[in-house]
């Protein structure tokens, strides 16, 4: 995949106006620099002496030999990050005093600055100022720190640097024109600077406004964010919060790692990490972790550990998604094209004003300024980025939409057709939206209620029938009972010739209101039949809940759909049960145990069994509610005697086991389950209770 064009040539422009301002700012700080009426920082006399024990008073630094003083060789002094104390000594010119000029300390980060003026050897207390200091007590207010030389009582001058953050302190000696000169191409470099990222605040919160797409929501509050932080950076914080050093001094890291948070989650989403690289999500899960822990840090432990965590995460983030972007794009995600063009010049920018912070690298205008113009150049291609990415959707939904209509009625029919043999709820576990997309072997583990159905006798039915018969009852037949299971959010998964194989997700209960609808269905369809002169007909359900693997079987030149599972055998085992018991619906202790609300129904408990090919014992259900409504009042109000009869049998109290089934069949004399353990208990008072007998009962049937 290549850049297109048309984009190419609009960053190309971009460029050519961004190179020639960057170059005439370099410039401007060259001829300051350079300007004969200044005296720069090449041309003082700075030694630096380091206090490690960070308790040595001024009268012990001005003892020390003056071999303890060490020459400065970089035009920008910077120690990294250090918990010594650094003491500078500077010896301005001779004609210093005469003109109006200024000592300029253009980092404003630095937490505690004293400059003294000496003497002899008396030194002399100038100003004490610094971040961590009110910005209304400096003696000129400017967002660096700037010392009027004219009012110094001495050529020899002492300053005190203290600093959780970075230790470096660029000074330099600037004339009161080139001063003003200087504030003034600063001041429009910045207005530039802030007004262009406002412009793309507003920009793309017009674009969210219109579209709602979260992207762009990150993506301002990200800028705005950056933008938070740029202004602490560059000391301009402090003219706002004039009367609160520390929390201006702690703003720094709670911004940058707001502004992480923001830009992690817009690149996230940008590049649908969660999607493309998933194991880089991770990464991003931890990244965002690690960010909120250091926005704890920031506000409960305090500016020196949360900036040193800060600056690894500056480092880390951008290399991050740097590598995400390029996977991504590989793995043809298009709009990560743009990405990676705007976060090249972030990446450098970061990485350099890192090594800058921790002094593995020197000092200089570019390293200074490298975020800004880092940040320039990435809010403008990101906003690109952000365009392309919605003209590749809006392109992708036109040819996906052309393609539809095109292929529209050919899938249509195709559809129509392939419905009937695999049902849409099959395709809807699969997490699939097309049958074409079915590969041999998908697969999902799920907890479904299966229900067996299953016509009784029809062998004998059958036989009376010829085969065009035989297929016209059975689609008649399966006809009628079909559209119930539909209606209980269920499907039919298999046709079983005299029965059928159906699927419940949502809960058990719809599987039960099938059953019993299924069965009080049979009884107009036989009223039916009786009309016509025909025998009528009786069906056998059996339920069970548990889960299961639902896919595919079969080779790649035919396959089919179907559940594979225990749960499903003993289904099917427990409709066998209905014609032993002579119950229309027999459900498993795992469904009733699933239900949210048994008691919505009239059910009895019908037996404990091992059904054949199993280990394990199940309980044996009957729900009541599927007999017919003179059947169903006995067996309701038979039940307590039933489930007593149940009761003294497992005990072992056969004498009044039986005596309570002869009450079931006073009352109800067809309950042919009451006749069974009478039948059992018959057997077991002629030979006997076996020693290991639990009463369970062992089938051998299917």
């Amino acid at each position: 995949m290549d850049f297109p064009q048309n984009y190419l040539k609009l960053v190309g422009i971009f460029l050519i106006f961004f190179i020639p301002n960057f170059l005439f700012s370099v410039e401007i700080k060259n001829t300051i620099s350079t300007n004969t009426e200044n005296k720069s920082f090449l041309e003082l006399d700075l030694r630096y002496f380091e206090d490690k024990t960070e308790s040595m008073q001024i009268d012990r630094i001005l003892a020390l030999p003056s071999e303890k003083w060490i020459q400065s060789k970089s035009k920008s002094p910077n120690f990294g990050y250090t918990k010594s104390i650094y003491w500078v000594r500077i010896q301005l010119p001779e004609n210093i005093s005469k003109d109006k000029r200024f000592l300029e300390i253009e980092y404003p980060l630095i937490d505690k600055i004293d400059l003294f003026t000496l003497n002899g050897k008396s030194p002399s207390l100038y100003e004490s100022t610094g971040d961590l200091r009110s910005f209304k007590d400096r003696k000129l207010k400017y967002r660096t720190f700037i010392f009027d030389t004219s009012k110094f009582s001495s050529n020899d001058v002492l300053i005190r640097f203290q600093n959780d953050g970075p230790m470096k302190f660029p000074i330099s000696i600037l004339s009161e024109t080139v001063f003003f000169n200087n504030s003034i191409n600063e001041m429009l470099t910045w207005g530039f600077y802030f007004g262009l990222l406002v412009i793309m605040v507003l920009y793309n919160l017009f674009v969210y406004i219109s579209v709602r797409d979260k992207n762009y929501l990150f993506y301002v509050l990200y800028i705005i964010s950056a933008i938070s932080a740029q202004l602490t950076l560059h000391g301009f914080l402090s003219f706002f919060i004039q009367d609160s050093p520390s929390l201006v001094n702690i703003s720094l890291p709670i911004l940058l790692n707001i502004d992480f948070f923001f830009g992690v989650m817009f690149c996230a989403n940008f590049l649908e990490t969660k999607t493309y690289t998933p194991y880089t999500h991770k990464i991003v899960l931890l990244t965002i972790s690690t960010i909120i822990l250091s926005l704890g840090t920031a506000i409960f432990s305090g500016y020196a550990v949360s900036i040193r965590l800060s600056m690894l995460l500056l480092i880390s983030i951008p290399i991050l998604f740097f590598i995400a972007g390029i996977n991504s794009y590989r793995k043809g995600l298009k709009q990560a094209r743009f990405f990676l063009l705007a976060w090249i010049p972030l990446l450098i920018s970061l990485i350099l004003i890192s090594l800058d912070s921790m002094n593995l690298i020197s000092s200089s205008f570019f390293t200074y300024h490298s975020v800004e113009i880092g940040t320039v150049l990435e809010v403008v291609l990101l906003s690109l980025a952000l365009a392309d990415r919605i003209n590749i959707m809006k392109k992708e939904k036109e040819n996906a939409l052309q393609e539809k209509l095109i292929e529209s009625e050919k899938v249509a029919n195709l559809s129509h057709v392939f419905k009937k043999f695999v049902p849409f709820k099959f395709l809807e576990y699969l997490g699939l939206d097309d049958i074409t997309k079915v590969k041999l072997g998908d697969s999902i583990e799920i907890e479904m209620t299966i229900l067996f159905a299953d016509i009784r006798s029809f062998t004998s039915i059958s036989e009376k029938m010829t085969p065009y018969e035989n297929f016209h009852f059975l689609n008649d037949f399966l006809k009628n009972i079909e559209p119930i299971f539909s209606e209980h959010h269920g499907y039919v998964d298999k046709y079983l010739g005299d029965g059928v194989m159906a699927l419940f997700h949502r809960h058990p209960g719809d599987a039960i209101n099938a059953a019993i609808e299924s069965i009080k269905k049979l009884s107009l369809y036989n009223q039916n039949r009786i009309d016509q002169g025909l025998d009528p007909i009786k069906i056998g359900i059996g339920i069970n809940t548990g889960k299961l693997m639902l896919g595919t079987i079969g080779t790649e030149n035919r396959m089919e759909n179907t559940v594979i599972s225990d749960a499903v055998n003993l289904a099917s085992r427990i409709e066998g049960l209905t014609k032993l018991y002579d119950c229309p619906i027999l459900i498993s202790e795992q469904t009733l145990f699933k239900l949210d609300d048994p008691s919505l129904y009239n059910y009895r408990i019908i037996d404990r069994v091992k059904v054949k090919g199993k280990s394990d014992d199940v309980s044996i259900i009957e729900i009541i509610d599927g007999n017919q409504e003179s059947i169903a009042l006995k067996k309701v109000n038979t039940k307590a005697q039933f489930e007593k009869g149940i009761h003294f049998y497992i005990s072992k109290e056969l004498d009044q086991s039986e005596e309570k089934f002869k009450e079931v069949l006073k009352e109800n004399p067809d309950d042919y389950t009451a006749k069974i353990y009478l039948n059992r208990i018959a057997y077991f008072q002629e030979h006997g209770v076996p020693m290991d007998w639990s009463g369970i009962e062992a089938l051998t049937n299917k």
